[in-house]
């Protein structure tokens, strides 16, 4: 008896790792979610002068820990596979990071994923699981869902935002996912907000987190989930600091957009996912561009939710495996 071919994807995440069995579609089975390792995660570093044997042995231990926590994934989803009837024909990974697509490795990275810097990911696990492995940048991942699948399919022309534990960008021409020259086409994170500091350092999660505990809780040591939640129940404080990030965001993105002018936006991650408190301020500063375009660009949040990263990994391998 033949099986029917499956892929798995997963999404690689600085809190998170996220997988499922899927054939490229909206169809899935035995999703799993669990959280990163926490060896590597930037607290791995703490205190460590780098350089020293302490901090090498931490970067490694960093690498090691999450390599091994997506074998264990891939292995219990090729197990569940089995027992469903499907046959796992490749593995597709949305990771943070600078990725090179071809060679499935991590060009660059910042230390949101501890020494995860020139990590060859699709040669360990495909060593580890035994099928074909794919890699792409995890935003990419999402934008690659959401154009197919998701808010932006009716578009050829479309940027992705994912604003979250850090922020990160992509770009669809025609349709396809666009690379650039050297794998970094659509890294909107390291766009300048303020000397010295990029929209990631300022209005990420935990940027927007620490610095509301510094100007108004300094021994407190809040999320942006807490804060959110603080201020939905009726705290101006935390919702003026809420807003106050997604307007100044929204302000520095409003040129970044006319710069490219796509058909559509996308926005995804964490951070949206607060709601109106953030939206509402995000989009005014956007409307308020001199560019026309901008004022008119469709400003779509992501539909597929937390699930576009797993989603468009496995669109990805799906794709790579020729079912699509």
């Amino acid at each position: 008896m033949t099986l029917k071919p499956a892929v798995i994807g997963i999404d690689t995440g600085g809190t998170k790792l996220a997988a499922h069995i899927s054939d490229g579609t909206l169809w899935s089975a035995a999703a799993l979610t669990r959280p990163t390792p926490a060896a590597a995660q930037p607290a791995a570093l703490a205190g460590l002068q780098p350089g020293t044997a302490a901090h090498t042995a931490a970067l490694e231990q960093g690498r090691a820990a999450l390599l091994a926590a997506l074998s264990d994934i891939g292995r219990a989803l090729l197990a569940e596979a089995a027992a469903l009837g499907v046959q796992i024909v490749a593995v597709g990974v949305g990771s943070a990071g600078q990725i090179d697509p071809v060679a499935g490795c991590v060009v660059d990275a910042n230390e949101n994923l501890v020494g995860w810097k020139g990590t060859p990911v699709a040669a360990a696990l495909r060593a580890a699981l035994g099928v074909p492995v794919y890699v792409e940048n995890d935003v990419r991942a999402m934008l690659l869902a959401e154009t197919t699948l998701g808010a932006a399919h009716e578009y050829a022309h479309v940027l992705g935002v994912a604003i979250g534990t850090g922020i990160g960008g992509a770009l669809v021409l025609h349709g396809r996912i666009w690379h650039g020259a050297h794998y970094s086409a659509g890294e909107i994170g390291y766009v300048q907000a303020a000397p010295g500091h990029s929209i990631e350092d300022l209005y990420a999660g935990p940027a927007i987190a620490r610095r509301y505990c510094q100007q108004h809780a300094p021994q407190a040591d809040f999320t942006l989930v807490e804060i959110a939640r603080r201020a939905h129940a009726g705290d101006a404080t935390c919702a003026a600091a809420i807003a106050s990030a997604a307007a100044d965001l929204g302000a520095v993105l409003a040129p970044v957009f006319g710069l490219i002018d796509p058909q559509a936006v996308v926005i995804g991650g964490g951070v949206p996912a607060v709601g109106g408190l953030w939206w509402q301020p995000f989009t005014a500063a956007i409307r308020a561009a001199r560019l026309k375009n901008v004022q008119q660009l469709p400003i779509l949040p992501a539909r597929l939710g937390p699930d576009a990263g797993r989603i468009g990994a496995a669109r990805l391998a799906a794709q790579k495996a020729g079912l699509l």
